[in-house]
């Protein structure tokens, strides 16, 4: 990608509208008690550090025989489906017990609504290995992800009319006609471009790396060590990993926020990995399994955790999001808010939890995979790569506000967004006080 644009793009075929949250339900400000840290990720109480959402389906395909999925309809009604008549009310409190870790919306959900579908969630993962294989360097394929809300395994094409090839060599693979869909989209590209000085640095602001690619802070973080005082931990924050001048390899780049003010230099990301056999195009091209990168904030820079800018149409702060409540993943079905540089504010409804997206960087000049991104039905515009994800504050409900992840990419109305699930897998970071 060049480096006036970083932010990835791609167009699907089905666009949900999402309905937007009050803007004025900020959640109330929590005290921060030195000393102790909830993890990013409180594993014995939210889920299982490091794993995806499709691997977490898979086990519980595995614990709850029949389990095919949970996701919330369009009606925004809970909904597990099965792909059994006799779906026993202990696979369902499975699920349940499962979803309600994952999820702040599933909380106080206990009667969801159950929708019959062919193949249940461990024939499908199993059958999607297959399939990826099958599919790999067809030139065709955009994305592959498994439908949870219909059973199915889908593949985002240029041309249904060309896929009658690809749909032999599933065959042949063993992949039953009945589990494969297909779904259009357009080949996009990666973006990059609020925007003014502010101290203390908080999630959302407009950030610049050293060959002047503007993107988004996402979540200031400080490093989390059980048994130790985060309080003294030195400050970071993450954006996404193709914000970087040289994406997937550590250069300890210098950052700045604006344009000119210097805030700290790269300090880790997730490797991009190149010549892989086990990537979706094999070594054809490079995939990454987390795009994201984490920035060390220099000695001295003012920094407030779990805040994400507020702002109006104009991209005007208004007040903070506080985001201190739980670090966990959306379900299909929900809906969430971004913050971006360039965009603002807005919000989308989660169309895919899982999906790899085939992808094109200018920077180096090639598609990418990107594997089990989470697709959102809202526009994003060229800078908002990095910008926080969300559920915010919502009265009645203690289990908001939430970290979701941060946006990767987006076109045609759509974004794609790196789960908090993916970037966990790879880093170890705490994002606020508890």
């Amino acid at each position: 990608m060049g480096h006036s644009h970083h932010f990835f793009a791609s167009v699907a075929l089905i666009v949900i509208a999402g309905c937007s949250p009050p803007s004025d339900q900020v959640a109330p400000r929590r005290d921060r008690v030195p000393g102790t840290v909830a993890s990013a990720v409180a594993p014995t109480t939210l889920r299982v550090r490091g794993r995806s959402i499709r691997d977490q389906f898979r086990q519980l395909a595995h614990e709850a025989p029949g389990f095919a999925g949970i996701f919330f309809d369009q009606d925004g009604q809970l909904t597990v489906s099965v792909a059994t008549e006799d779906f026993s009310s202990a696979s369902m409190d499975r699920v349940l017990s499962w979803a309600r870790q994952f999820s702040v919306s599933v909380a106080g959900k206990s009667n969801p609504k159950i929708r019959r579908v062919p193949y249940d969630y461990a024939a499908l993962a199993d059958a999607f290995d297959r399939a990826l294989g099958a599919a790999q360097a067809d030139d065709n394929v955009g994305s592959a992800r498994i439908d949870e809300t219909r059973g199915r395994i889908v593949f985002g094409v240029k041309s249904v009319r060309q896929a009658a090839p690809m749909l032999a060599r599933l065959s042949a693979a063993g992949v039953p006609a009945d589990m494969i869909g297909f779904e259009a989209y357009e080949h996009g590209s990666t973006l990059t471009t609020l925007n003014q000085p502010r101290s203390p640095r908080i999630g959302g602001l407009q950030i610049k790396e050293h060959n002047g690619a503007l993107c988004t802070l996402g979540f200031n973080m400080m490093k989390w060590e059980t048994g130790t005082d985060p309080s003294s931990s030195p400050k970071y924050f993450i954006t996404s990993g193709h914000c970087s001048g040289t994406w997937g390899t550590h250069q300890a780049w210098p950052y700045y926020q604006a344009t000119d003010d210097r805030i700290g230099e790269e300090h880790e990301t997730v490797p991009l990995r190149r010549n892989d056999p086990s990537c979706p195009d094999g070594t054809a091209l490079p995939c990454t399994d987390a795009d994201v990168l984490v920035v060390a904030y220099d000695s001295g820079i003012p920094v407030t955790y779990g805040n994400v800018a507020n702002v109006d149409a104009s991209k005007t702060i208004i007040g903070l999001y506080n985001v201190q409540g739980t670090v966990s993943g959306a379900l299909t079905g929900q809906t969430v808010t971004m913050v971006g540089m360039m965009s603002g504010k807005r919000t989308g409804v989660v169309q895919a939890s899982c999906t790899n997206q085939k992808l094109f960087d200018q920077q180096i000049n090639s598609d990418v995979w990107f594997l089990c991104t989470q697709r959102v039905g809202v526009s994003s515009q060229g800078g908002d790569s990095g910008g926080p994800v969300f559920i915010p504050f919502a009265s009645g409900n203690p289990y908001t506000p939430s970290i979701v992840g941060i946006v990767s990419g987006g076109a045609g109305g759509l974004t794609w967004i790196t789960a908090i699930d993916q970037i966990d897998g790879f880093l170890n970071y705490a994002y606020f006080y508890q």
